[in-house]
């Protein structure tokens, strides 16, 4: 994650502060950075900006609006040059909402998510993420 000089027209805040006041169109009580799909922004030294963005799932109909948010709100805050990239490797996972973002979920009647079980990893390490499900053939009586 780079955060590059302060903003060139001034008193907004660096390209990343105005991205993390981006809202999130389906739940506006989040910014995209308490649920965790702002990923990355990069500010170049000849001033352009570059955001990353990883949607809750790869058909997240939202993602045009998000995009069109941050590149509204970089612009506004004097960005000329702004462009959007998704990032989809890693897949989003409810792990990155903020403790912010799961504080305001609960104080909206949402129920925010726990953290993905871990389990048993290589010895000395622990292992996060998608818990693996053994399928077995169906039992079926005559």
């Amino acid at each position: 994650m780079v955060t590059g000089p302060a903003n060139p027209a001034g008193g907004a805040g660096s390209a990343r502060e105005v991205a993390e006041r981006v809202a999130d169109p389906e739940l506006p009580m989040l910014t995209l950075a308490d649920l965790g799909v702002l990923r990355e922004v990069a500010e170049a030294p000849d001033g352009s900006v570059t955001v990353a963005l990883t949607p809750t799932y790869s058909g997240c109909p939202a993602m045009a609006e998000m995009r069109a948010d941050v590149v509204r709100s970089l612009r506004a805050a004097g960005y000329a040059d702004v462009r959007v990239r998704t990032v989809l490797d890693p897949p989003w996972t409810t792990d990155w909402i903020s403790a912010e973002g799961r504080r305001k979920l609960a104080e909206h009647g949402i129920a925010p998510p726990g953290e993905a079980p871990s389990g048993q990893g290589l010895p000395g390490q622990a292992r996060r993420g998608p818990v693996p499900l053994a399928l077995g053939g169906v039992r079926r009586a005559v």
